[in-house]
Formats: C-alpha cells, structure tokens, sequence
C-alpha cells in the first residue's frame, strides 16, 4: 500500500470521516470485480485491488447486476415511490391497466382485468374509457415515426418524441382519427 494511503487512512480514523469501501464490503479486497451503483444504474463501481472505482456505462447501456456487465437490454427498476407507512394505490406512469399496492413501503405490482384501467381518482380500476388514462405506447422507438390514436374511436392521437413520450394531437372539427391511415379523416365516431 502507498505511504499516501496510509496517510489518508490514518486521517480518515482519527478524524471520523473514513467512508464505507463497498469493495471491501462485497468481499472484492483481493479479488478484483463490479458493483452495481448504489443510485444510478448508469454507472458502476469497478473495485480493483479493494478500492472502488466509479464508471460509466456507454450511452443507452445499463449496469446488470445479473450479469455483472453493462446491457443494452436492461430495464433499470423505477425508484418505489412508496410511503413507508400505509396503505395506497398508485399509477404506473404511461400504463393504464396496471397500478402498484403499497403496503408499508413495499410495492406490489397489480393489473386490472381486460377493458378496465386504474383511475387515480377513485383509486380503483373502472372501464377504461372513464379513466382519463393516456396508454405511452412510444415506449418501443422504432426508426419511423411512431404514431397512433385513442383506443375508442377519437378525434386524439399521438406522436412518438426521440425520448419515447407521446405528443398529443387533435383532429379539426369534423374529423376523427383513423388508425389504418394513421391520420385524421372526414368521418364521426359511431353512437354506442
């Protein structure tokens, strides 16, 4: 070891300020290894000879803990959102049928059956036209440009940005979007 790491260890014990070594932690003192970012699944901590290193990932790459490698494939999980004491229901952003039950910090992820969709409101699934939800279905980008309308015949529809999130558009008076077209077109929405 460098005398100028003794010197900051040293430091470090007698004035109280030595942080934690997640290398060491992990058992990775002699054996050199990665980490997953304690907060941030764009990078990770490569521990060479027991000290931690900080790295990134490439652009639209994830660390997978699983692999123990970055992936352009992983989905990096979402923060919980979750209370820590209680009992609630929330949305999962741009999915309409499907809400998280938080039960004391812990979610749990549920899935309202077909034709229903979570209503933040009532905090219940109810029929998916009373919901007000906006399904992200940009959530595949394709090189085209990715387009499509309300699931019930509307005059709504929407277009894909670069960062996956659906645009809003509405159609003039008169017309209605049609979904074989992907544009808007003379015509009404049929009574029900």
């Amino acid at each position: 070891m460098s005398q100028k790491l003794v010197i900051i260890g040293l430091l470090g014990v007698l004035f109280g300020t030595c942080a934690a070594n997640v290398c060491i932690d992990a058992g990775l003192e002699t054996t050199d290894g990665f980490l997953p970012n304690a907060t941030d699944c764009t990078m990770y901590v490569s521990c060479f000879k027991g000290l931690p290193y900080d790295m990134a990932c490439p652009i639209n790459y994830f660390f997978d803990p699983t692999l123990v490698k970055c992936s352009a494939t992983y989905v990096c999980p979402a923060p919980s959102t979750c209370p820590e004491t209680g009992i609630v229901k929330q949305p999962v952003a741009g999915v309409c049928a499907e809400y998280s039950l938080c039960i004391d910090g812990t979610a749990y992820p549920k899935t309202c059956a077909a034709g229903l969709a979570f209503s933040e409101a009532k905090q219940n699934c109810v029929l998916a036209a009373d919901a007000g939800c906006i399904e992200n279905k940009c959530a595949t980008i394709t090189t085209d440009p990715k387009i499509y309308g309300d699931d019930v015949c509307s005059a709504n529809y929407y277009i894909c940005d670069k960062a996956g999130e659906p645009i809003a558009f509405t159609c003039d008076t008169g017309l209605i979007f049609d979904a074989t077209v992907l544009d808007c077109i003379v015509g009404e929405c049929p009574v029900v």
